[in-house]
């Protein structure tokens, strides 16, 4: 786990370093602008694609454990294909692809949230579809949940990181391994762009970034 720790750290913090040193490639389509709405603090132009370190931190992190062999192939490809559609819309600025990681996910892992031990919503979560609607909206409400928060330096990163630090704790005390690398993992990733975006934003997350935090710790959490 550690080898999974180290080497998505390293390849987010890469990956971060190498988007700010050569900014001038791809500002003209990443940049985010200090005067593009009222609620914007920064006071020069910065790249909004800090979710693409992240994700190849996830990535290169979940590679290893692979090559370790702490998870299977088929539950690599599930976990990354269901969050695929959230991370590469975010780079657009979509909001609706959370929802469609949701139900990939449900797919792929047949979960859905039905019961949550207050009885008379088990009941009615007991009807399939119903429980389908609610955990496809409640991934997609983490996703955006966590997009609010992504506009001050660090803070979303960091409660991510927070949230991934609890679902991997429990996962590896109940020995459910895949899912406490992939926390790892992500955390590690999270960890690697979070050196670039605070105290001074070098670099943002972006849409990409926080539906990549939302889709990914939901999906963990279901």
């Amino acid at each position: 786990m550690l080898f999974v720790l180290l080497v998505s750290l390293a390849a987010s913090f890469t990956c971060g370093w190498l988007l700010i040193r050569f900014e001038r490639l791809h500002s003209h389509l990443s940049a985010d602008l200090a005067s593009s709405g009222p609620q914007k603090f920064h006071t020069r132009p910065t790249p909004r694609i800090g979710g693409v370190p992240v994700a190849v931190g996830l990535a290169a992190g979940l590679g290893m454990a692979l090559a370790l062999g702490l998870v299977e192939r088929g539950f690599v490809f599930a976990f990354a294909l269901s969050v695929l559609p959230a991370f590469a819309s975010g780079l657009t600025e979509d909001l609706w692809a959370s929802f469609l990681s949701a139900l990939l996910a449900i797919h792929f892992f047949d979960a859905a949230v039905d019961h949550c031990g207050i009885p008379a919503i088990d009941a009615l979560l007991a009807w399939y579809p119903l429980a389908l609607i609610f955990t496809v909206v409640g991934v997609g409400g983490v996703a955006h949940a966590v997009n609010i928060i992504d506009g001050y330096n660090g803070l979303a990163s960091i409660v991510t990181c927070l949230m991934l630090a609890a679902l991997g704790i429990v996962a590896w005390q109940v020995g459910d391994l895949p899912i406490a690398t992939v926390c790892a993992a992500l955390a590690a990733g999270t960890l690697g762009f979070f050196y670039w975006n605070f105290p001074g934003g070098r670099l943002f997350a972006g849409d990409g970034g926080a539906y990549l935090w939302g889709v990914g710790t939901a999906i963990l959490s279901v």
